[in-house]
């Protein structure tokens, strides 16, 4: 299962370079200790916090108070947050039209 993980060609190069601006970054996964599988094999936590794991606080993604909850947790204002995605899922897609409503303004990018 390990080997199935690798960084899409550009990603990792992105990552670095967001770090080394000083973008805040968190990932928001649904994987159960999984996730931490991931971490050994490509070490994402060089460039971003595994904040938000469903496993460690009871809530998964498409459910809107995940990501609210990440906006309270974080104590930013929604506007300054830019939620990328690699999943052009249908019921992805809805939630965040209603946090764009619930919050006015997060830029979206898949």
């Amino acid at each position: 299962m390990k080997r199935g993980y690798s960084y899409l060609e550009g990603v990792e190069e992105l990552l670095c370079s967001l770090r080394q601006n000083n973008y805040e970054m968190h990932t928001f996964t649904n994987y159960p200790i999984w996730y931490e599988m991931i971490e050994d094999k490509l070490q994402i936590s060089r460039y971003l916090s595994w904040t938000f794991c469903s496993c460690k606080n009871g809530k998964r993604k498409p459910d809107p108070d995940f990501y609210l909850n990440a906006l309270e947790h974080l104590e930013v204002d929604p506007a300054n947050c830019i939620l990328i995605s690699f999943n052009n899922n249908i019921t992805i897609n809805r939630v965040i039209k209603i946090l764009l409503k619930v919050n006015h303004k997060i830029p979206y990018l898949y």
